[in-house]
């Protein structure tokens, strides 16, 4: 299954009308922690992609239910295959974050910024670069919010570095 297609499936059942309506965010600003399971896809022009599962951690302040920031550090995942491997040390990004809010306990959102990956990956060792994803969260009891973003981290005329990524965010 693609990362597209893992997001759209993932859209899907965020967007259910069965699911609750659970708010999630309560008097705003407010602050917010996630982790993530991190499936990322290194794809070299020409090239075999390279992919595994990683962790990452969010963290990030909303102004309002239309407008944050967040940074993001994650990391883990590796593969091996006859030619080559790929693994990915560590990654850091720094958002803002625009929402959209669907309902009480649904919110869509876009992220834009700049990212930093580093790893082995068919010879390159690290980019630096803009950065940007969507992705949907879906409250499922009050502070508590699950979620799956489709991000890309790099992008340059040879390589492509994405991930979609599923998990837990605790709002405080």
């Amino acid at each position: 299954m693609t990362p597209v297609s893992r997001l759209l499936c993932c859209l899907l059942l965020l967007v259910a009308p069965a699911a609750p309506a659970l708010a999630f965010h309560g008097a705003l600003p407010a602050g917010y922690a996630g982790l993530d399971a991190l499936f990322w896809t290194y794809d070299p022009a020409g090239g075999d992609s390279d992919s595994s599962l990683g962790l990452r951690l969010r963290g990030g302040w909303l102004a309002n239910d239309y407008l944050g920031v967040e940074a993001q550090l994650g990391g883990g995942g590796r593969e091996h295959d006859r030619q080559s491997r790929s693994e990915l040390d560590w990654l850091a990004g720094a958002y803002v974050k625009l929402m959209l809010p669907v309902n009480d306990a649904i919110h869509l959102y876009a992220l834009g910024g700049v990212a930093h990956v580093s790893g082995t990956f068919a010879g390159e060792n690290s980019e630096t670069g803009l950065s940007g994803g969507l992705g949907a969260e879906m409250g499922i009891v009050p502070n508590l919010a699950i979620g799956a973003d489709y991000m890309r981290y790099a992008d340059d005329n040879d390589t492509t570095f994405d991930a979609v990524s599923f998990g837990l965010t605790y709002h405080f």
